[in-house]
């Protein structure tokens, strides 16, 4: 059985959409929002490995204004300066 790339987006989008409670508000009010794939560029990973790194939890996520899961740019900065970016609030 093959997935094709709209279904695979579906499902991913599905699964953090139930995956809400663990999704926080913005922690860092100062902090600029970035959209995944601005962040996976940003790390230089693929999309897919940084949806499997907010997976695991060694990236935070929250709503954005628009009701998209973003990430902190500080949380990336954290990220790479090789420090634990998931805080739970």
């Amino acid at each position: 059985m093959s997935l094709d790339t709209a279904g695979f987006w579906a499902i991913v989008t599905l699964i953090l959409m139930l995956d809400k409670e663990n999704a926080l508000e913005n922690p860092a009010e100062n902090s600029k929002p970035v959209s995944f794939s601005d962040a996976a560029r940003f790390l230089g990973v693929d999309i897919f490995t940084f949806y499997s790194m907010v997976q695991r939890e060694e990236i935070s996520s929250f709503l954005g204004p628009w009701g998209e899961f973003v990430v902190s740019q500080d949380d990336l900065d954290k990220l790479v300066a090789g420090k634990n970016a998931y805080v739970k609030t």
